[in-house]
Order: C-alpha cells, then sequence, then structure tokens
C-alpha cells in the first residue's frame, strides 16, 4: 500500500502511475474531492421564473465540487431540491421545479456534498395567472393592471407580469441597445404569455402602470424587439389617467412596455402640483437646449416674484425645477417659460401658501 498526502493539491481528476521493478506500468485515476471548500455563487440565469413548471438554470461562481447539490430554500416552505449537473468548477446545472410554489425571494443554496459547506444567492419566484376564454378577469401586481376582456384569447393561457429587475439578461441587453426614447426609471414592465404560440389577441386588453406625478404627454410605448427600438402603442387608448395615476394604453399582444415621453421638438413645460398645496410646486419641462431655458414668476400685475434657475436633469431632455412657496402669498401667478425664441405661459394657483 501506498500513502499520499493530498491536503496541499487542487482538487480534480488525479493520475496514478504505478512501475514495478520489471518496468511494467499500470495506469489508473481517481478524483480528489474539495474536502474543505465552500462554494462561490456568484449568480444564476435566469435569476426568476413563474411558479408553473421546471425552469432550467446555470449557476456560475468558483470551487464547485463534483459531488454537488442545489436547492431551493424560503422560510417556511418546503425547500425545492434540483437535478444538478457538474460542468466544471466555475459552473453548474440546476433544474427546478416551480410547479405551485409561493411567490417571492427564495435563496439558491449550492453545496459540496463531501465537505457539506454552501453558498447562496438569491431567485424570485414569480406570480402567475390563470385566463380563460370568454372570462372577464383583472391582474395586478405591485400597481400594475392588466384587464383582460372577456373574448380577448381563443385559449387558456397563462400570463406573468415582470418588473425591470426580473427580466433576463438577453432582453435586458436589447433594452440598453434601444435609445431612441427617454424611457421614467421605474416604468418598465415586461407582459409574459405561456404558452408562447398565443401572441395576438381577440380583443383590446389594457395594461396600466402606476406613476406618481403624471404629466400629460407620458405614454406607453413597446420594445421592438428585432429593431431594438422603441415604438408607440397605437392599438388603442395610450394616455396618462391622473384619476388613477397610471399611464394606461389597449394592446394587442404583450412585450416589454416602458413609460416614456411623446417626442417633440417644440418646448414643453408642465408643471405639479397645480393648485400648489405643500411647500414648492414643481415646473417639468423639455428643452434640446436648457441654456436657452428661462423661467420667471409673475404676479397678476406683472410684477416680477421670482426668477428660478439650477434645473435638474431627469432624463434625455427632461428637466426640473422647484419653486419653494413657502413665504409666497396665495394667489394666481403667471410662470413665464421661455426657451430661445418660444416663450409658453402658464398660470399657478397657490392655496397654501404665506397668508
Amino acid at each position: 500500500s501506498v500513502t499520499f498526502t493530498v491536503d496541499t493539491q487542487p482538487s480534480g481528476t488525479k493520475t496514478i502511475t504505478v512501475r514495478d521493478e520489471s518496468g511494467n506500468v499500470d495506469i489508473s485515476t481517481f478524483y480528489l474531492p474539495m474536502w474543505g471548500e465552500t462554494p462561490q455563487v456568484g449568480s444564476i440565469s435566469p435569476n426568476s421564473s413563474p411558479n408553473i413548471g421546471t425552469i432550467a438554470t446555470i449557476i456560475t461562481g468558483d470551487k464547485f465540487d463534483q459531488q454537488i447539490g442545489a436547492f431551493l430554500t424560503m422560510p417556511n416552505e418546503p425547500d425545492i431540491t434540483g437535478v444538478t449537473s457538474w460542468s466544471n468548477t466555475q459552473m453548474i446545472t440546476a433544474v427546478f421545479d416551480l410547479k405551485g410554489a409561493k411567490p417571492g425571494a427564495w435563496d439558491v443554496v449550492v453545496t459540496n456534498l463531501l465537505s457539506g459547506k454552501s453558498g447562496t444567492a438569491g431567485f424570485t419566484i414569480l406570480p402567475s395567472d390563470l385566463i380563460e376564454p370568454g372570462v372577464e378577469k383583472t391582474i395586478e401586481r405591485k400597481g400594475t393592471k392588466i384587464l383582460f376582456p372577456a373574448g380577448a384569447i381563443s385559449g387558456t393561457i397563462t400570463v406573468v407580469i415582470r418588473f425591470e429587475d426580473e427580466i433576463n439578461q438577453v432582453m435586458r441587453d436589447k433594452i440598453g441597445r434601444a435609445g431612441n426614447i427617454d424611457l421614467l426609471q421605474g416604468g418598465l414592465r415586461q407582459f409574459e404569455v405561456i404558452p408562447f404560440g398565443q401572441t395576438n389577441f381577440n380583443r383590446l386588453v389594457l395594461i396600466q402602470i402606476s406613476y406618481n406625478n403624471l404629466l400629460d404627454n407620458m405614454r406607453l410605448f413597446r420594445l421592438n424587439e428585432f429593431l431594438e427600438r422603441w415604438e408607440l402603442v397605437r392599438d388603442g387608448i395610450n394616455r396618462p389617467n391622473k384619476t388613477d395615476g397610471v399611464v394606461e394604453a389597449e394592446v394587442r399582444s404583450f412585450s416589454v412596455y416602458a413609460i416614456g415621453f411623446l417626442a417633440t421638438d417644440e418646448p414643453t413645460v408642465f408643471n405639479y402640483p397645480n393648485p400648489a398645496m405643500g411647500q414648492k410646486t414643481t415646473f417639468a419641462f423639455y428643452s434640446k437646449n436648457p441654456e436657452d431655458v428661462s423661467i420667471h414668476i409673475y404676479d397678476l400685475a406683472y410684477g416680477l416674484v421670482e426668477t428660478l434657475k439650477g434645473y435638474e436633469r431627469i432624463n434625455g431632455s427632461f428637466y426640473e425645477r422647484d419653486w419653494d412657496i413657502t413665504n409666497i402669498a396665495r394667489g394666481v401667478y403667471l410662470c413665464v417659460f421661455k426657451d430661445g425664441n418660444k416663450e409658453i405661459v402658464k398660470k399657478v394657483m397657490v392655496i397654501k401658501g404665506s397668508h
């Protein structure tokens, strides 16, 4: 018998060559596991999936042993054990059955089975909704709604609403390359239909995305995945609904949708809230040349009250400037917005300024 010291050797497949006195050679191999190593989980792709069936994931990181396991865990929920396949010390695949699993934030736990040590990463199980033909149904998730009229679909489908951080990397790359409009932060959604063969609806379906401080020229845009550009939704209505606090549009199919601003080459200015009831009101405007913009506030006698300077760029050609009305008397004021040779006058009502 021969004893080898291997505690300083890297893991992996090893070759043992034995040669006797007559010169005969015998070669054999064995696997040296990562006895004391903790797997380091870098990422899991995809990092989210609806709870309707199995999902194959790729988990990358380091120090993955050949004898490795993976499972999903959430407090007070049964673990979901994955079927794992080892590729190399930096990548494994794992298949999980998510059917009926509780939606929410889970942890994927990767364990080197011989050492018992584990690493973790985050995974989100998304809620899904079953839609049947001939039935009117409303789906809602965190302020985003889909309203299906009866007869909108021909067969039973499952619908999933994804927020920006739940969209897969391939689609996120396409979104990143589609830079033809200014998008509002927090206004991006992917509406997904399963099975994917159901691409067009028989009747218009209304989608609503909630957003604070709605402006008149906010609209919903659809991502053209092939051209990698945003296109204005023109299937039906497309408008801000200030009563419900949403931007809404009627659509014939699902894709990635986002809130953006209706393109205009003309300078445009909005004011909110108006009437102004707090300590400030905000002027929001579009300008290709913000250095040429001036905002002057006048009373009804056309006496200058204040000139606003210093604008905050929000997105693309969209800027904002607050007006502090703490010491402004109640009444009606005129905002004169100038952008080069263009002039726009807006009335602003202050109802909770100073007495």
